[in-house]
């Protein structure tokens, strides 16, 4: 060993020679179930926040919907009265109608899902 020779594998009895050997001892058998266990864990964890993620989701998603439709039914709602206003005092004209029928389509033609 003097001459900076490695030394051969047989003259340290202690160690184990492979990974492998060391994963068929004791200790390396703890090790991989607390690998093991981790991975299940990490696993575990994911899927509990994806399953609370999708039912937020589908929360949010509701009120979501529920909050278009109640804009969609107040702009119509505003539309027609305005329309019938108008009409009423005799001031509604094409620019008008085409600009309230544009903002009344644009808000029931959007793709909301």
């Amino acid at each position: 060993m003097d001459d900076g020779e490695r030394p051969d594998d047989d003259a340290e009895p202690g160690y184990p020679l492979t990974i492998f050997d060391y994963l068929m001892s004791g200790e390396g058998k703890e090790i991989a179930n607390r690998v093991v266990g981790v991975i299940e864990s990490i696993q575990k964890a994911t899927l509990e926040a994806r399953a609370d993620q999708a039912r937020l989701n589908m929360k949010y998603t509701f009120k979501d919907r529920w909050l278009g439709y109640l804009l969609q039914g107040v702009l119509v709602t505003l539309a027609l009265f305005a329309v019938v206003l108008l009409s009423y005092y005799d001031k509604l004209n094409a620019t008008t109608g085409l600009l309230m029928g544009t903002l009344v389509g644009y808000a029931f033609g959007r793709r909301t899902g």
